[in-house]
């Protein structure tokens, strides 16, 4: 005799649930519900290896510092991001110098000195997607809120994409 599962838990006719049935249905339904509803995350993906290597639920921003030592200047670069549901946005930068290879908008931003560095504030340049590339030799870090990931040292040489993605809350926990 085949047994009806569902029929039997929803009549209460299971040891773990004599009279809760209904409600453990309804609460697993609601569960994959809301499992399967579409957030906005921010999302690193290494682009060489085909795999995500961080995945995050934007509520409201994100404050992203990408910190490398530049290749010709040997000198530290500090870029701040804001992420939102809309994009990544280029709030500031702090280099060491105006030399080879580091460039600069005329117009876009103010700058000051601070502590040695050139600083340009209110950049407001909008990106829906950004492309970093580690070397092994520069040092290279992203601070997501206050969680730093070592670049350099987990994905030397790779290439990094950072996005906004919709997402499902379980896409974005098995990821």
């Amino acid at each position: 005799m085949k047994r009806n599962w569902l029929g039997a838990l929803l009549q209460g006719n299971v040891p773990f649930a004599p009279k809760y049935g209904f409600l453990i249905v309804v609460c697993l339904v609601l569960l994959l519900l809301w499992l399967g509803r579409p957030v906005s995350a921010f999302v690193i993906q290494d682009v060489t290896e085909g795999s995500t290597i961080y995945a995050h639920v934007i509520d409201d921003s994100l404050s992203i510092s990408h910190r490398y030592i530049h290749s010709v200047e040997k000198c530290p670069i500090i870029e701040k991001f804001e992420v939102r549901k809309e994009g990544i946005e280029l709030t500031e930068s702090w280099n060491c110098s105006f030399g080879a290879g580091i460039a600069y908008d005329e117009g876009s931003g103010s700058g000051s000195i601070q502590d040695g560095y050139y600083v340009i504030e209110n950049i407001g340049k909008k990106m829906s997607e950004l492309y970093v590339s580690p070397a092994s030799f520069s040092d290279h870090t992203m601070t997501i809120d206050d969680e730093t990931i070592a670049l350099s040292e987990k994905y030397p040489y790779h290439t990094l994409q950072l996005t906004i993605q919709e997402l499902s809350r379980l896409e974005l926990w098995l990821k």
